[in-house]
């Protein structure tokens, strides 16, 4: 059993908590969110990449996750071994950035269900 308190004192809620079952490791369910998130901007990237004739580099798509900046470096590095002159910092930067916004939003949401 979980209570969850605000500064007041006051029970918000209350929740039974299973601590044998998987998802309740927080951890795993980040890590596991973490691989759907980049797996999920490479896909959409590669058909933004068809879609767009071959113009936009399907690797940005890994750095739409909100992890700032690692994922951009990471897109970076990865970039710049298939092709030394690529430069995909910057513009990994752009989605990464959105990750962030996106995530911050998605938060707001969440505690807008709080009350």
């Amino acid at each position: 059993m979980a209570t969850y308190v605000n500064a007041d004192g006051n029970v918000l809620y209350e929740e039974y908590v299973d601590r044998g079952s998987f998802p309740s490791d927080p951890v795993a369910l980040g890590l596991i969110a973490f691989c759907f998130s980049t797996a999920g901007g490479l896909v959409l990237g590669k058909i933004m990449c068809k879609l767009s004739g071959g113009k936009i580099n399907p690797l940005i798509g890994a750095a739409g996750v909100s992890a700032v900046p690692m994922a951009a470096r990471v897109a970076q590095d990865v970039g710049r071994k298939e092709d030394p002159s690529n430069f995909l910092l910057m513009h990994a930067m752009g989605p990464n950035v959105a990750g962030v916004i996106g995530s911050a939003v998605a938060a707001g949401v969440f505690l807008s269900f709080l009350g």
